[in-house]
């Protein structure tokens, strides 16, 4: 069992991670093609995200003797953010536009997958504004968009919730290459975003210093 001295130790050579040192890199989906805002102030505005959670499914399997819990699957959740509305509501312009561009609201026709899905990366930094932790989203795009409550007596700021869904999730220490290929499975017909010119325009930014 570790000593209180040496947990201290352990805390003033490695410190701690703060919680607002993040970066988030999102390209724009081809289905897109009206939006005039500014990416970069969209992101800016990011003021919570969650770094993606994974599962690993699993059913009793029997050989021989004692039952063993054997997985099966991987099952991801989805990431949730929280954004602050700038006065020309450019954030919620480029996700209703976003969301919208999946399924047309006139005519009900949904597009094609490969349109509206683009690839997000969520960066982590430690207090020196050095990167620690990376994780890259494939195949992201808006599955809800959260309601604002307007209030004629608040004087609180406009937010909205964005509940993002996406394939799979890697993740990229610094100095180390990505635990799993960077790259989609072989059989995914969308996985050369890195040629795809619309995921080229992307914007960085700390959301909070």
């Amino acid at each position: 069992m570790a000593s209180l001295n040496e947990f201290i130790s352990s805390i003033k050579s490695h410190g701690v991670m703060p919680l607002n040192r993040y970066d988030v890199i999102l390209g724009i989906p081809s289905s897109i093609t009206g939006f005039k805002g500014d990416l970069r102030t969209v992101l800016m505005h990011c003021e919570r995200v969650t770094l993606p959670n994974m599962n690993i499914s699993s059913q009793r399997s029997v050989i021989y003797g004692e039952a063993r819990e054997m997985p099966y699957d991987r099952l991801f959740g989805p990431v949730n953010m929280t954004f602050l509305v700038d006065g020309y509501m450019e954030s919620k312009k480029f996700f209703d536009q976003w969301i919208h561009s999946i399924q047309d609201p006139g005519t009900r026709q949904f597009n094609f997958y490969k349109n509206y899905i683009t690839d997000m990366e969520i960066k982590v930094y430690d207090k020196s504004d050095t990167e620690q932790y990376s994780v890259k989203l494939y195949e992201c795009y808006p599955k809800d968009i959260g309601q604002i409550q307007l209030d004629n007596s608040s004087k609180d700021v406009m937010t909205f919730d964005v509940t993002m869904n996406y394939r799979y999730w890697t993740y990229t220490y610094p100095d180390e290459s990505m635990f799993n290929d960077s790259k989609a499975p072989a059989d995914n017909p969308f996985d050369d975003n890195v040629n795809n010119p619309n995921y080229s325009d992307t914007a960085r930014i700390f959301p909070q210093i």
